[in-house]
């Protein structure tokens, strides 16, 4: 099971930091299959989106609280995902974590993201004269991958 999460923590992040070198530009709300405009209104009643078409699944960008937001579904209308950039402060547990096993490093971008099976904090950590980290850290602390 905690496999399984690892693999589709995996996959969302893939998806929505992906580069974006294949994205349809003249992709618009009228090309949004109907199933997926269903589910977003559903999740996001009242929200306008910006639309896109990325490595064959649907992208919704939009604001919600004044935080930038991507949501990702299959063409069939399935939710992938959604991904929201985090402002606050975080949980007691993950800060612990990072000062723990990361003592040295600054935090440099933080999104919360929720899938179907799992949500958790996708985080960018930065330390000079040393590689990037990023880390997928449940509310609880617990790292995956």
């Amino acid at each position: 099971m905690k496999w399984r999460l690892y693999v589709v923590a995996l996959m969302v992040a893939a998806f929505v930091t992906t580069a974006c070198s294949d994205d349809d530009d003249r992709f618009t709300a009228d090309d949004v299959p109907v199933k997926v405009m269903e589910t977003f209104k559903a999740k996001y009643p009242d929200t306008i989106a910006h639309w896109e078409k990325e490595r064959g699944r649907i992208k919704a960008e939009f604001v919600v609280n004044g935080q930038e937001t991507e949501a990702w579904f299959e063409t069939d209308g399935m939710w992938i995902g959604t991904e929201t950039d985090f402002r606050g402060t975080l949980p007691d547990a993950v800060r612990s974590l990072i000062e723990t096993e990361y003592a040295g490093y600054t935090i440099d971008d933080v999104d919360w993201v929720e899938t179907p099976s799992v949500n958790y904090f996708s985080i960018e950590l930065e330390r000079h004269g040393k590689p990037d980290v990023r880390l997928l850290i449940k509310e609880d602390g617990t790292l995956l991958g």
